[in-house]
């Protein structure tokens, strides 16, 4: 997987299940649906982040470092 990064297990549940974020694909789903909290400055710079991740423009560390700042803001732990 091209842009696949080390795993991110998120305390937040979807469904009963924890999430489990391991690409900018998975991230970026999880930023327009799942996001359980407000959509803050770090939410909009994530998922930009992820999105130019998948077209090749950013690293996928870097959607990785996005998403995790994003988790910071908004207090969702991991697990």
């Amino acid at each position: 997987m091209i842009d696949g990064f080390e795993a991110i297990v998120l305390s937040h549940q979807v469904d009963g299940r924890y999430c489990t974020i391991n690409s900018a694909r998975t991230a970026a789903v999880y930023l327009r649906r799942n996001w359980p909290a407000k959509r803050g400055p770090a939410h909009k710079t994530a998922l930009r982040t992820c999105l130019d991740a998948l077209n090749r423009k950013e690293h996928p560390d870097a959607a990785r470092a996005a998403f995790l700042a994003a988790l910071r803001e908004a207090g969702i732990g991991l697990r």
